[in-house]
């Protein structure tokens, strides 16, 4: 007693599921010989026995896997920590690198200036050298 398409749209998503729990009763109660209906069983059986291994495999591996996830959570939590702590130091010293530079420009202003210059003026040689070797001259 199986409807079509058209049955099945008509009475909706509860009414096309009843029809097909029908269907499977109806195909369950045709099997006529008692032999039919052992290998049914010793074929769901083997079903039932190879979800309970898988399910116990996937158990494993939640369990390996949240353990895995543990552990790097501890060691992230630890590098974030460090790196907070390098950042800290990092924003101390430069702090006071500032703040020694700004003394030397107020004791020494004129020194300053000239050693400035010629850091700046020594970098740009530097650069400039660095290009030369990197870009290959044509002939």
């Amino acid at each position: 007693v199986v409807g079509t398409m058209a049955d099945t749209s008509a009475k909706g998503p509860a009414g096309a599921e009843m029809e097909r729990m029908a269907s499977l009763a109806e195909n369950i109660l045709s099997i006529g010989e008692v032999g039919s209906t052992h290998q049914v069983l010793a074929m769901q059986e083997g079903i039932h026995e190879q979800l309970l291994e898988f399910n116990q495999s996937l158990r494993s591996l939640n369990e390996h896997a949240e353990e895995n996830l543990a552990h790097a959570s501890a060691r992230f939590s630890h590098h974030t920590a460090t790196v907070n702590e390098l950042r800290s130091d990092l924003t101390r010293a430069y702090s006071r690198i500032r703040a020694l530079k700004g003394l030397l420009q107020q004791s020494f202003p004129a020194e300053f200036h000239a050693s400035s210059q010629q850091i700046l003026h020594g970098a740009e040689d530097e650069e400039a050298e660095r290009k030369e070797r990197v870009v290959p001259q044509q002939e």
